[in-house]
Order: C-alpha cells, then structure tokens, then sequence
C-alpha cells in the first residue's frame, strides 16, 4: 500500500480532447466521473506532441531534453519498418514507477509506451508488436515475454487475449489492453497500474478529427473505462482508489505528406543502389508525424550542415512542401525543452505530415492517414486531464496546466515525490 494509503489507476485515452467531452458526458460511465470528479479542460502537450515521448513525460514529469524519448521510432536509416521505442532502456531518469518500487508498492502497467523491460513494473505487459504483420500468435508470446511479460502473467493474463493483439485493428487492439488490465486488478489489486487505450486515435488517424467515426470511439471508451471500473469494485477497493482518466495529445487533419529525405536523395546527400536501398547518408530525416527532427551523420560536418540547412529553408520559402519552420536544435531546446540526436527541426503548416520515404519521385505526396500529430503543442486540440476518487475535488473545473505536472499529482496522490520533475502537482484539483 502507498504511503497515503492509497490506490491509483491512471487510464490513457490516446488522441482523446477536450471537446470529445461533449458527447462523452451523455454515457454513464463518463458522465457521472465528469460530474463527480475535477477536470484540468486543457492540458498543454509537450513537443512533439507524439505518443511516446509523451507518455514518459506523463508518467516522469519531465521534457523530453531530461527524460531522453524523443520519437516514437528508432534511428534505424534505409528502412520502412522502424522499430519502435519499446524498450525503458532509453530512458534517461526515473520516472514514477521507480520511485512507488522504490516504496514498496506493487506496480503494474498495460500497454504504456516506452515501459518494455522496465525494472520497477511488477506485472508488464508492454506495448509491443512483432514487425511481420503476418506473425502467429506464438511469435506474439515470445515478443510480450522478450519485452518483460512473467511467464505466469503470460498464461494468465495475456495469452487469453492474444488474437485481439494479433488483428492489429481497433477496437480489438484496445480490449486487449483493457481486458489485460482487467484481469491484472482483479487478480493482483497493484498499487498503481497504467493502461493504454488507443481507439480513439486509430479512428482520428483513419478518419479525421471530429466525425461520427471519432464518436464510435468514444462509445467504445466508456465500455472499456467501464470494465475497468468494475474490475477495481471486484478488487474491493474502489473506496480509496483514485482515477486518473488523461490524454497525450490532439490530432489535426492533413491533406499530404513531405519526404526530406527525396530532398536529400537529388541533392545527393543520400546514396542508393540500383534497387533503391540506401548505401550511405550524409543527413537522414527522422519524422514525427506532423513535425521531422533532422540527423546528420557526422554532427560536425558543418559543410552538410549548411548545405542541408539552405534546402530546407528555400523548400519553406518556396511553399511548395507544407513546411512552415525550421528549427535550430538550440531553439528547439530553448523553446520547448526538446533535445536529442537531431541538428534541425522542421514544423509542418498545419495540414502536412512528414515521411521518411526517400523512394519517392516527388517530395510532397498523398498520406493514408486523414489526421496526424507530432505537431507544434500550440495548433490543435488539446487533451484534458480527468481525477475522480477520494482525493479529488466534486465539480471542480480548471481551464489548463501542463502535461508535466501529471506525473507529480499521481506521486502526491500516493504520498511520493519525483525529485527530478520539471512539473508540480496540480493542486487546485486536489481535496
């Protein structure tokens, strides 16, 4: 048990925003938390406003300049199946679940970016998928235990649910991660758990941001917060657990995609075979979704730095490729905290997305997804921040805080401290 004698459920309802309320607030589920419960109606995102460096922002309290995650993707150039950044080993300071281990609660973690092979979850099972999109379910298996999965979590909660995970399409991907969550409550009671839903951002990026689409999502979150809910009741422990329902980001539509990296290739900066696979880059562009962290190969290689610097800037001049800025890396961190491995950074204009595809004939081309993020944290919708439970104010409603200052309201909740936060407790929310 905590500290404070208390238990914590934090629940991620990816892509979800302020104005999804709306028609959340007429289910029941959602309706009596949002009336019963305090809401923070704007929370603003960190940049980029992409899933997994959020995500260890939200559970850390810190940017992504402290915390070290600055994509969802690996740097893994002349592919386009990158790995993700599945694996805790990138993460450069403890995060709040280091400091409950620490105390001695049982900790327990559902699909939640970042969180493979974290030492201080209990019970894991991370977010994680086998690259072949044909795999069979035992591939399935051995990928959630190379990731931290117990062998006796494996058979008693994950592999009765595999084949949801296996379809990779929602909702099923989301009921598995729920049901996951579910049976972990029910059968272990941790102190704190985090879980990880995504329908709604599966149907933004499928369909656009506000459309009856979008709204089936929302119906289909409030079975999944319902469930889990009711799991906690089943535990017995509903009268001192607190909810905390947030979300990392909003989405935008788009209407194209830009490839630097075609950019790159013509101006001779990226060499490919006879086949197109990439032989040598002297810079590579690395995209996060609606925004693009640039990477030379030598960081020191001022030449290519300048050369590199002019083409992206006359593309933005031009405005031709969706760019609307480029970022020094030292205005990039001065700005929004963001550092990393990257020499340039570019914002798209509102409606393009970047790909790192260097195929390509053209630099600008049509994009499967009819909404996207990664963008600038001051365009777009932003998400909202959701307590209900015994610490948390009835009623109260307040216009905005950071996603920074999440983490360091669960860890008051529980009665700990995350030193290294860059964010503070949202008070105001709290009895």
């Amino acid at each position: 048990m905590s500290p404070a004698g208390r238990k914590l459920v934090i629940i991620s309802m990816d892509a979800m925003v302020r104005e999804d309320l709306e028609y959340a607030k007429t289910l029941p589920t959602w309706g009596y938390m949002l009336e019963h419960g305090a809401l923070v109606e704007d929370i603003r995102e960190i940049y980029p406003t992409l899933t997994y460096p959020t995500h260890q922002s939200m559970i850390s309290g810190m940017y992504p300049d402290k915390h070290g995650v600055i994509n969802n993707i690996q740097f893994v150039p002349g592919t386009l199946t990158t790995p993700w950044n599945w694996y805790h080993d990138v993460v450069k300071r403890p995060d709040l679940m280091d400091i409950a281990k620490k105390n001695g609660l049982l900790t327990a973690s559902v699909s939640w970016p970042v969180s493979g092979r974290h030492p201080s979850i209990d019970l894991l099972v991370d977010e994680i998928w086998p690259l072949d999109v044909n795999a069979e379910a035992d591939v399935y298996v051995s990928t959630f235990l190379g990731s931290g999965t117990s062998p006796e979590l494996m058979e008693a909660v994950v592999q009765p649910y595999v084949e949801l995970r296996m379809k990779r399409k929602q909702p099923g991907t989301s009921w598995f991660s729920t049901s996951c969550a579910a049976d972990i409550i029910r059968s272990y009671s941790p102190d704190i758990i985090t879980v990880h839903l995504t329908v709604i951002d599966g149907y933004r990026h499928d369909s656009g941001v506000f459309n009856d689409h979008v709204k089936e999502g929302i119906r289909e979150s409030e079975e999944m917060l319902r469930t889990i809910v009711e799991a906690v009741k089943f535990s017995g422990f509903l009268d001192i657990t607190d909810f905390c329902i947030v979300s990392d980001h909003g989405q935008i539509d788009i209407d194209r995609a830009c490839c630097p990296n075609v950019l790159f290739r013509k101006a001779g900066l990226i060499e490919t075979d006879k086949d197109g696979n990439v032989t040598r880059q002297k810079v590579y562009a690395f995209p996060t979704g609606c925004s693009c962290q640039i990477v030379l190969d030598d960081p020191k290689d001022w030449e290519t730095y300048a050369k590199v610097q002019k083409i992206l800037n006359d593309a933005r001049e031009s405005g031709k490729y969706g760019i609307e800025r480029v970022y020094t890396k030292e205005e990039a961190e001065k700005e929004e905290n963001l550092s990393g491995g990257f020499a340039l950074l570019l914002e798209g204009d509102g409606h393009t997305c970047f790909s790192l595809d260097w195929h390509e004939e053209k630099a600008v081309v049509p994009t499967k997804y009819k909404a996207n993020h990664g963008h600038h944290p001051d365009k777009g919708p932003d998400p909202f921040f959701l307590g209900f439970g015994p610490d948390f104010k009835k009623g109260v409603r307040l216009p905005g805080a950071r996603i920074i200052d999440e983490a360091p309201t669960y860890a008051k909740i529980l009665g700990l401290t995350i030193p290294e936060a860059d964010g503070k407790a949202i008070e105001g929310m709290l009895r």
